[in-house]
């Protein structure tokens, strides 16, 4: 299930990045900001999986207003990738982006080979590259 959440969901928001394990090491948005980013979201979400009974959320995504430029957030908690939950919450920002008429723009780690794989399959395309870092657009 994905929900859409804003500032006022903040304990749900801790609740993702203390399950989110090692994903927070190539994710690395709420290291530098408050969780009152949120408000400057066009759109933030959670992915809930259930497991043993228990509901928790497994993903998180937003789009991000900069000035003009729209950034793509995206992370899976460790325990969760490789179960579909990013190209979930994929479809639903491209869908909210071309509704919108967004152009999207994003940053991940060069090495996060199966991310650039997973940002290729929805059109982004490489626009600048750094050593440790690989920038990428949605036109």
């Amino acid at each position: 299930m994905i929900r859409s959440i804003t500032a006022q969901d903040s304990a749900e928001l801790q609740k993702f990045l203390k399950g989110a394990g090692s994903s927070l090491s190539s994710f690395r948005y709420f290291s530098s900001r408050d969780l009152n980013i949120l408000d400057n979201h066009i759109v933030t979400l959670l992915y809930y999986s259930c497991e043993r009974g228990k509901v928790n959320p497994s993903g998180y995504a937003h789009l991000d207003k900069e000035g003009n430029i729209i950034w793509l957030g995206i992370c899976v908690t460790e325990e969760c990738k490789g179960q579909g939950i990013g190209t979930l919450l994929m479809e639903e920002l491209v869908k909210i982006a071309d509704e919108k008429q967004l152009s999207l723009r994003l940053s991940v780690d060069s090495d996060n080979l199966l991310a650039i794989k997973l940002y290729k399959k929805f059109g982004f395309k490489v626009y600048e590259e750094h050593a440790q870092t690989t920038f990428m657009n949605r036109e």
